[in-house]
């Protein structure tokens, strides 16, 4: 019993190496500034590790219909605008009512943070 159980602490030990080795493959290519210091803490844990994560948003987008949320699909439209700060949705608020009359449809989606990990 005990040589399974090494075996399953190496394993992880290893992935947590590995996945905390790679690039951040986000479009910002690291941790949301907002969240970066519970990332790093959590990181510290020697059972625990983040996989994924995101600070939160609101993203406009104007046109006929709401963005896809199906995996693969463009993520952000050149006619869009993304806020990571929560004191900034008013500046959101504040471009979509500085629309001409007749603008295309805005679509507002709020995103709350995300935090995936991998706990042994």
């Amino acid at each position: 019993e005990e040589a399974p159980r090494l075996r399953r602490e190496r394993v992880f030990e290893q992935l947590k190496r590995d996945f905390l080795g790679k690039p951040d493959k986000s479009r910002a290519g690291r941790i949301d500034k907002p969240i970066a210091s519970v990332c790093a803490a959590l990181n510290r844990r020697p059972d625990a590790y983040t996989t994924s994560s995101c600070s939160g948003r609101a993203i406009v987008w104007f046109g006929e219909e709401p963005p896809s949320k199906r995996r693969g699909a463009p993520q952000f439209l050149p006619t869009s605008r993304v806020e990571h700060r929560p004191d900034g949705v008013g500046a959101l608020l504040d471009f979509v009512e500085s629309m001409p009359p007749g603008a295309q449809t805005a679509w507002l989606r709020f995103e709350p943070m995300v935090l995936d990990m991998c706990c042994r």
